[in-house]
């Protein structure tokens, strides 16, 4: 494997590493990075902002390689939501809530990745979500999620590869000093091994 390493950093605009962006609009490349491969002396250059949305497709990938077969042998359940960023402004105020509520109902909220995001017509800030969860049968889902107020959150259970595609596809939304995504600290299968076999 060849080694490459670090030749120069080259700033992209004068301040542009003391960003102002609000959150509402895609965020911007600050520098470029020169790559030089030691063996064959090629150089490569990549954006900050390039390397962002390597690492976000990268976390993506690796959610559904973790649970997709048990996914689709249904040994566990995988949850899409869409979640209102005024009303939880942080996704750990979010992902704290759900897995309270799961919880309680007997349900084991395994890995995650979310993604911020801004809505194509309202401008509305929020958060899409992929959840893998010990399973959940329909009367369950609907019994914790039926009579919530669905202004706050939309939730469903996964029903495409669209919104990986989807989300692979958007640009990165974040203020400043904020994370565009993110994931679980590892994708764990907590659940007893006779569950899941």
């Amino acid at each position: 494997m060849s080694e490459w390493v670090l030749r120069n950093i080259r700033y992209l605009s004068e301040g542009s590493n003391k960003s102002v962006n609000t959150g509402q609009t895609p965020i911007l490349p600050k520098y470029n990075k020169t790559y030089l491969n030691i063996e064959t002396g090629e150089l490569n250059e990549v954006s900050d902002l390039q390397s962002k949305i390597y690492k976000r497709d990268r976390f993506l990938r690796l959610f559904f390689n973790v649970y997709q077969k048990y996914y689709s042998n249904k040994k566990i359940t995988i949850l899409s939501a869409v979640v209102n960023q005024d009303t939880y402004p942080t996704i750990t105020k979010f992902i704290n809530t759900i897995t309270r509520k799961l919880k309680r109902k007997g349900i084991e909220r395994l890995g995650y990745f979310w993604v911020r995001d801004v809505g194509d017509k309202r401008f509305h800030k929020h958060f899409h979500i992929f959840l893998a969860t010990s399973i959940i049968s329909t009367e369950k889902f609907k019994s914790i999620f039926e009579k919530k107020d669905h202004s706050n959150y939309e939730i469903e259970y996964l029903k495409s590869k669209g919104m990986k595609s989807y989300i692979n596809d958007k640009e990165l939304f974040a203020a400043n000093k904020q994370r565009a995504f993110g994931k679980s600290k590892t994708f764990p299968l907590k659940l007893n091994k006779s569950k899941l076999l």
